[in-house]
């Protein structure tokens, strides 16, 4: 199978392209979350300031290309599952960031688990569908997360 096929075959799971887009708009998030946390802004207006732009984005592409759904019918769903995500940043990034080195290690060190949980809570909430069956269960990709968040802390913690 030719490099391209197999890329074609890994973009046709609904997870690997999330991961794909959700590694793009992580990237997006992250660097408008950096931009605003570098002036004296509190945490929180950095992480609305920076969601507000994120979640706008993030409908757009994890809508558009992983769930093939925009409709606007799935908007406040959407919008509470990021709510719920804000809620856990804002609670790990307080918790965090003395420990770390400030906000920007923290935001560092939970971006992958927080991504994980993000699709699980837009695969099952916002756009109910099944996660997919290569996957076995919402375990597995549970697990990921656990994984995901003990390897940042490794790969980016001090001492």
């Amino acid at each position: 199978m030719s490099k391209l096929g197999l890329l074609a075959k890994l973009m046709s799971h609904r997870f690997v392209k999330f991961l794909c887009v959700g590694g793009f708009n992580t990237l997006f998030g992250f660097g408008v979350y950096t931009l605003f946390a570098l002036t004296e802004l509190s945490t929180v207006i950095v992480l609305i300031v920076s969601n507000i732009a994120s979640i706008t984005f993030n409908f757009f592409t994890t809508g558009g290309l992983v769930f093939r759904d925009l409709g606007l019918a799935r908007v406040p769903r959407f919008l509470m599952s990021y709510a719920v995500i804000f809620v856990i940043n804002l609670k790990l990034i307080e918790w965090l960031a003395p420990l770390y080195g400030g906000r920007i290690w923290a935001m560092a060190i939970i971006v992958l688990p927080m991504a994980i949980l993000s699709y699980l809570i837009q695969a099952w909430f916002v756009f109910r569908v099944r996660v997919n069956k290569n996957l076995n269960s919402y375990s597995t990709v549970v697990w990921l997360g656990l994984i995901a968040f003990a390897l940042s802390i490794f790969l980016f913690g001090k001492g």
